[in-house]
């Protein structure tokens, strides 16, 4: 895990020698680039079989920072109020939107699943900021669903008494 960040990293293959030999008897042919793909995916199952459960924690990680703010960010910039406030704030809303959701309505499940899908898929590779951006509007269809939740639970409330 010694290269692994939460939010990715520049990271060069040519720095690790036992990777750069592997690539380097890769014969230059039609499929060298399925040949490259494969070094790092075997290189990353060893990683992960020789420590699974710090990689379970570091994905814990990913999810929680693609879910909400990142954790340990690289950019000082990043601590901005009108940044990470609004990020979180969606990020709380929308999982109380999806507990508060009609379970009975496939269209919500399906949004659900969709959503919880593209989190996991998403943590599982690097995290850009702009990948946030697939999950977005199911955010806010979510926060919207909260929103209604408590329109209907204080407003119409008042209009019965």
């Amino acid at each position: 895990m010694k290269n692994s960040m939460v939010e990715g990293l520049d990271y060069n293959p040519m720095f690790d020698k036992e990777i750069k030999e592997q690539i380097d008897v890769i014969p230059k042919d039609k499929f060298y680039r399925i040949k490259w793909d494969k070094v790092f995916k075997d290189q990353a199952i060893k990683n992960i079989m020789k420590e699974p459960i710090g990689y379970l924690i570091f994905y814990a990680k990913k999810v929680v920072s693609f879910l909400f703010i990142t954790i340990d960010p690289q950019d000082s910039r990043y601590w901005h109020p009108l940044h990470y406030l609004p990020v979180l704030l969606l990020g709380i809303t929308s999982l109380i939107g999806i507990v508060l959701s009609d379970k009975k309505s496939y269209k919500f499940n399906y949004l659900i699943f969709v959503f919880f899908l593209n989190v996991f898929i998403f943590s599982a590779a690097t995290i850009l900021p702009r990948y946030k951006l697939v999950i977005l509007p199911l955010q806010i269809i979510f926060t919207n669903t909260l929103i209604e939740h408590i329109k209907e639970k204080f407003f119409n409330q008042r209009k019965n008494n």
